[in-house]
């Protein structure tokens, strides 16, 4: 079949960058920033303050290695503490918002409260629970970040709303489908990923790298001694 042997089909590195572009596209032609005056400035300012904050979470979060060896901002108590009280202020206003929102169908009242119910349903259960329904101290760290997350998020989003006005929810929903491709793309480029077998009671001092194979051919001479 000479050169149709094989079937050329995109890598990895052309399939990103080809997804990155349409992202990118589709945003430019789809959002048009709407804000003018002293409500541009506002949006700029806020997305500039979350671009900070983003960046700041992304470098301190490197930096920890658990909430349990004590380098976070709040201890674990204060963590766990938080969350409950952000769990209730988001059902609280989510059931007051269906209640008391004017001029809001049926259904979308219906679908905010039942929202809210949720979220108090579920502060009911932490809260009934007590120390058995808490997450143990390993798990603090995955909280932590997404408490972090989770406020840093907010602050886009003011700015996002600011700018592009109801469209802004989906424009910084974008910008997260691109921060995780730059994401995986720094992945790729510089995380080592290997693999240390141990089983109970051995000691080992190397690891291996699952992605690399290597062919070794031992010869074993006069002498006693291994030619490699």
């Amino acid at each position: 079949m000479g050169q149709f042997r094989y079937l050329p089909f995109p890598g990895g590195w052309t399939i990103g960058w080809l997804m990155l572009f349409n992202l990118l596209a589709a945003h430019s032609l789809t959002f048009r920033v709407r804000a003018r005056g002293l409500k541009l400035f506002a949006g700029i300012v806020f997305i500039t303050l979350g671009l900070l904050v983003m960046a700041l979470i992304v470098y301190t979060g490197n930096m920890q290695t658990g909430v349990e060896t004590g380098n976070t901002l709040l201890s674990p108590r204060q963590i766990w503490l938080l969350m409950l009280g952000l769990l209730g202020l988001s059902g609280i206003a989510a059931v007051a918002f269906g209640v008391l929102a004017k001029g809001a169908s049926f259904s979308g009242r219906l679908l905010r409260i039942s929202i809210g119910a949720v979220l108090l349903g579920a502060l009911l259960y932490y809260v009934i629970g007590g120390q058995a329904a808490q997450p143990d101290v390993s798990a603090m760290r995955i909280l932590w970040q997404l408490m972090k997350g989770s406020a840093c998020s907010v602050i886009l989003l003011i700015g996002s709303m600011l700018l592009f006005e109801k469209r802004g929810g989906i424009a910084l929903l974008h910008f997260g489908v691109a921060l995780l491709m730059i994401s995986e793309l720094q992945v790729g480029l510089v995380a080592k990923e290997t693999n240390l077998s141990l089983t109970e009671g051995e000691v080992a001092d190397y690891a291996r790298d699952i992605r690399v194979r290597e062919l070794a051919v031992i010869t074993r001479r006069d002498d006693g001694r291994d030619d490699v």
